[in-house]
């Protein structure tokens, strides 16, 4: 019925029995495509779509995030954020907030019913700072991984000096975003 984080739990299992899943080994060659959405003007989107209370939430490549509906695919509300959207959302135990880091290293959080944006962090001035690892809510603190852009982008440059930043994990207050620790 919901999967509120990348991982669905606290070990990140991303398994869901057969009973919470509605489904057997049996029915699943019988599902059937119900409805199907293009990310507008982008050709590719890298998060994993996260699922709770009837509706879809998924980033694309050009950092506009969808709420759509489960069972039709239309959209309740978009948001931009500052850059690509790699991660997979995270949404609160009560379903109000949904949370998630884009490729310049911003931690977003956001009304799940609205996109209304609640708050909005940038974790590290490197400029090649990203977030793709999904953040993991815990106990009113949101943990989130910051990564090095640096092999990815900066690497083909044979004149750029590598290894300016190691990356490092920001636990954030997860009702404003203020910075707990890094």
């Amino acid at each position: 019925p919901s999967w509120t984080a990348w991982g669905v739990d606290r070990i990140n299992s991303r398994f869901q029995p057969a009973e919470a899943a509605g489904l057997s080994a049996d029915t699943v060659p019988k599902l059937k495509l119900k409805w199907a959405f293009g990310f507008p003007g982008v050709t590719t989107a890298f998060g994993s779509p996260t699922v709770y209370g009837g509706r879809v939430f998924v980033g694309s490549a050009d950092g506009t995030l969808y709420s759509l509906d489960a069972k039709t695919g239309c959209i309740y509300w978009t948001y931009k954020a500052s850059e690509g959207v790699r991660t997979a959302l995270t949404i609160s135990d009560d379903g109000q907030t949904a949370y998630f880091g884009d490729l310049h290293a911003w931690a977003h959080a956001l009304n799940a019913e609205t996109g209304a944006e609640l708050w909005k962090t940038h974790l590290d001035e490197h400029p090649l700072a990203v977030i793709t690892g999904t953040p993991k809510l815990e106990a009113g603190r949101l943990y989130v991984p910051i990564s090095a852009g640096e092999e990815e982008v900066a690497a083909g440059n044979p004149k750029y000096k590598c290894c300016t930043l190691r990356g490092s994990m920001v636990a954030l207050d997860a009702n404003d975003g203020k910075q707990l620790w890094k």
